[in-house]
């Protein structure tokens, strides 16, 4: 049988993990980047309005409300190159870029804008904040569910190909399937004259496999609904059930609800089990055929 590779083995499960890595990342991050976005034109606005008013305290305010937003590290606002307000670790801050929200190596988004706020006065509003979804954590956990899961499923259908099929071998190289085998038919007439016609013969599992002819006549039964039937089918009594659980021979009566006269001869055979049955006032020994 031809050995697959361990590299052929992870390869094919491992270029759905990548793509899916790259689809979560991607999508995860421009989620994050529109967030920062929308926040940092949202404090633009109100920023602007503080500065063309000339509030230096609602500018404070401004900078502690930024402050205290989740996820925001650091920020700075300078005007005419002069900073007036800032907040977190400005060393964490980059050199200025292109304005709008941009991802900033290893874990941080930046946002940066430049307006006029007075006349000529040109102001620079910087802000640095962390994902709001962690794009290296979501994609690196869907990427390694993908991968373990295509790895579930390879090694099991590798599995499945290396189990022999059961069965006698035709010519080297092939295999056959195991025949089913016929499910038996019950014979209604005697194949030998040791059956008695009023007997009933049953397997281990008390499955009737033939019957005499007189036997449907003392049930009260058609031969048709003794074919492929079960004892259990006739409704027995408990105590004959119990008989065979001991498996001794023995005589009971009253034993079957259709022939409640009837008196049934328990002698289990090396297979089964041989009812035969005959009249509770008859002391005669069956007739053999």
């Amino acid at each position: 049988m031809e050995r697959t590779s361990p590299f052929r083995t992870v390869l094919g499960p491992l270029f759905p993990a990548v793509v899916l890595f790259a689809l979560v990342f991607w999508t995860t991050l421009e989620i994050d980047l529109r967030h920062d976005s929308a926040l940092g034109q949202a404090f633009q606005g109100h920023l602007l309005y503080c500065l063309r008013s000339k509030d230096d305290m609602g500018t404070i305010d401004w900078g502690k409300s930024l402050e205290s937003v989740p996820g925001v590290k650091a920020f700075s606002v300078s005007k005419d190159g002069s900073r007036i307000v800032s907040g977190g670790n400005l060393q964490t801050i980059p050199d200025p870029g292109p304005n709008g929200a941009r991802f900033a190596l290893p874990d941080s988004i930046i946002y940066e804008t430049e307006f006029l706020s007075a006349g000529t006065s040109k102001v620079r509003f910087t802000f640095l904040s962390e994902p709001l979804l962690d794009p290296w954590g979501s994609a690196g956990l869907a990427a390694l569910l993908s991968l373990l899961w295509g790895l579930f499923f390879l090694l099991k259908g590798q599995r499945s190909e290396r189990t022999p099929i059961a069965g006698p071998v035709g010519h080297e190289g092939s295999k056959e399937l195991p025949r089913k085998p016929k499910d038996k038919q019950p014979l209604t007439e005697n194949p030998s004259t040791d059956f008695p016609t009023n007997g009933l013969l049953l397997d281990a599992q008390f499955k009737i496999l033939k019957f005499g002819d007189q036997t449907p006549g003392f049930l009260d039964l058609s031969q048709e609904s003794l074919l492929n039937g079960h004892l259990l089918d006739l409704l027995p009594d408990p105590s004959l059930l119990l008989a065979m659980e001991k498996g001794q021979k023995q005589k009971l009566s009253g034993v079957f609800p259709k022939g409640p006269g009837l008196s049934v001869n328990l002698e289990p055979t090396p297979n089964g089990f041989l009812l035969v049955l005959e009249p509770a006032e008859s002391s005669q020994t069956p007739k053999k055929p």
